[in-house]
Parts: structure tokens; C-alpha cells; sequence
């Protein structure tokens, strides 16, 4: 049953998403590895992590998004690890939320360690875009893991 995705596109979103959100989180964790990663913890200070806190989960960050990134990339687990990358992503876009609270200007350093950072409210429309693309890989890949079990 097709539930109103054309084939074509079920097969890019089950074949092609995964990879390039394997990639995107690659990428994001190889430049918070190697930039200093101060303003991810003042903006986790800011939303109330003490110190120790925050350093930890700045430092233990980009090991989770290469890790996770790779096995996205590797197509492991596809359905366990797109609920594992959207949960991710959905948390960053709840902090990217809570910091546009605390600050009340967008023109706030997102800490992606990249020159020239975008601002909090172009994160957050990243972040939508590939929520968008994550939940729709995810459904596809369970609906044609159910598919291939009963049939």
C-alpha cells in the first residue's frame, strides 16, 4: 500500500535521508570536536546546567552525533536509529527554543563551532527541515519493514 508517497520518493526517503542525516551529523560532530566548545556550555548554563554539567554534555555531544551519524551512514537498525536521530534533533530544537526564550534576540552564535554561525532562528529552520526529513525516512522504513514481515 502506498499511503500517498510516490514510489519513487519512498525509495529516495528510505535509501538516500538516512545517509545524508548520517552525514549531517558526521559533519556536525567532527567541528564541535575540534572548536572550542565554550558557547555550548554558557548557552547549557544559561538554561539552568551547572557548570560541571554542561561541560560534560558539551564534551560527550559530538561523540553521540558520530556515532550516531556513522550508523545512519552504515544503515544499521534504520528504524531503532531515525527514532534515535529524531529525538535527537527534536531536543536541539527545544534548546535552540528554550535559548531564544532566555536571550530574546536570534542574533545569538547556534555553537555549531563554524566562522560566522548562524543565528538561532536559522537553526531552528534547519532543524525543522531535517525533523521533516527524519520522521518522513522513518516512516517509510517501518512501513516497508512491516511490508517485507508479512509478506
Amino acid at each position: 500500500m502506498n499511503h500517498g508517497i510516490a514510489p519513487g520518493w519512498s525509495r529516495i526517503a528510505a535509501t538516500y535521508v538516512p545517509v545524508t542525516l548520517g552525514i549531517v551529523f558526521v559533519l556536525s560532530s567532527l567541528v564541535k570536536m575540534f572548536s572550542d566548545n565554550q558557547v555550548i556550555v554558557d548557552h547549557l548554563v544559561a538554561v539552568g546546567l551547572s557548570t560541571g554539567a554542561a561541560i560534560g554534555t558539551s564534551s560527550l555531544l559530538p561523540l553521540a552525533e558520530l556515532l550516531i551519524g556513522l550508523i545512519l551512514c552504515l544503515r544499521f537498525k534504520l528504524p531503532v536509529f531515525l527514532a534515535v536521530s529524531l529525538s535527537l534533533l527534536a531536543g536541539f530544537s527545544l534548546f535552540v527554543v528554550l535559548l531564544l526564550f532566555r536571550y530574546q534576540t536570534t542574533e545569538v552564535d547556534c555553537g555549531c563551532g563554524l566562522p560566522g554561525s548562524p543565528n538561532l532562528a536559522w537553526t531552528l529552520v534547519r532543524n525543522g527541515l531535517l525533523l521533516v526529513a527524519n520522521a518522513t525516512a522513518l516512516v517509510v522504513v517501518r512501513r516497508n519493514q512491516r511490508a517485507a514481515d508479512s509478506g
